[in-house]
């Protein structure tokens, strides 16, 4: 894992250090020469001929701009990134389901293991105080327990924090969007409907480690719609960025029944994104 990860961070970086560690746990997978990117993720090359003709496994150096260049990334596999949900529709088939059958590998314990796609975005927050950071209010517990995480992680630990967070977010009908949600304001305190994340339970550490990782809004929402006509089952997701504007002035001076009132106010706005069709 922590091979892979070093492998995530030197594409996306900008520079072409490569990211060494001690741990080069990925399956099958040989190192070069450390004196640069090119060299180390392509070791059956000759430095030379990566000098004349280049890499044959080129390193992106930039964000990505889709979470499926995941699968360029040296080390990454099918499973990883998929799971065992290899046709993406979040429903598990009976090819997801019969061991070593069919493609794809599962498990063959009755459930849909997700796979890393499924827990991550190209996406971030618009705003500084939440650049990168995942809304703790609507993250999975997945999410949570993986930022929370720490190398000397003991007891329950980071999964024992996850666990209480979301069981007191969701509140005592144990799922997110009903009307007993506690939700989030800020990390540290919240409205009277929640008083902050120490209400849950938390060791003071991961409240720690909360207040760096996550923010508790978004900008950025999915909006998955599935329809069924004759049988025909189609799937459309699509990613919209919800941002504000200023109130929109309707109709002229003398039409004041369609005019709005004049002072200005913030409305919302959504842009599509990413569309998606499944199925």
């Amino acid at each position: 894992a922590m091979a892979l990860a070093a492998a995530i961070v030197d594409y996306v970086d900008a520079d072409d250090q490569p990211t060494i560690i001690d741990e080069k746990d990925i399956d099958g997978w040989e190192f070069g020469e450390p004196l640069n990117e090119d060299y180390y993720y392509n070791p059956h090359q000759d430095p030379a001929e990566i000098d004349a003709f280049g890499p044959e496994i080129i390193m992106k150096n930039a964000p990505l701009n889709a979470v499926e260049e995941l699968l360029l990334v040296p080390g990454m596999t099918e499973v990883i990134f998929h799971g065992e949900d290899a046709n993406g529709n979040g429903e598990l088939d009976d090819n997801e389901d019969d061991g070593d059958e069919t493609p794809p590998f599962d498990n063959e314990d009755g459930e849909l293991q997700l796979g890393l796609k499924d827990f991550i975005t190209v996406f971030s927050g618009m705003s500084e105080e939440r650049l990168g950071k995942p809304n703790i209010n609507s993250a999975p517990l997945e999410v949570i327990e993986a930022l929370l995480w720490v190398e000397d992680d003991a007891g329950d630990g980071a999964e024992g924090a996850a666990e209480k967070l979301v069981d007191y977010r969701n509140g005592s009908d144990g799922f997110l969007g009903s009307d007993d949600d506690k939700r989030f304001r800020t990390i540290d305190h919240t409205d009277e409907g929640s008083e902050g994340i120490d209400k849950s339970g938390i060791d003071p550490s991961y409240q720690s480690l909360a207040t760096q990782a996550f923010g508790v809004a978004s900008d950025y929402f999915r909006i998955e719609s599935t329809a069924i006509v004759n049988k025909v089952k189609k799937t459309l997701k699509v990613t919209v960025l919800r941002t504000f504007t200023e109130e929109v002035q309707l109709g002229g001076s003398d039409r004041f029944e369609f005019q709005r009132d004049q002072i200005q106010e913030e409305q919302v706005k959504l842009l599509v994104i990413d569309f998606e069709e499944v199925g």
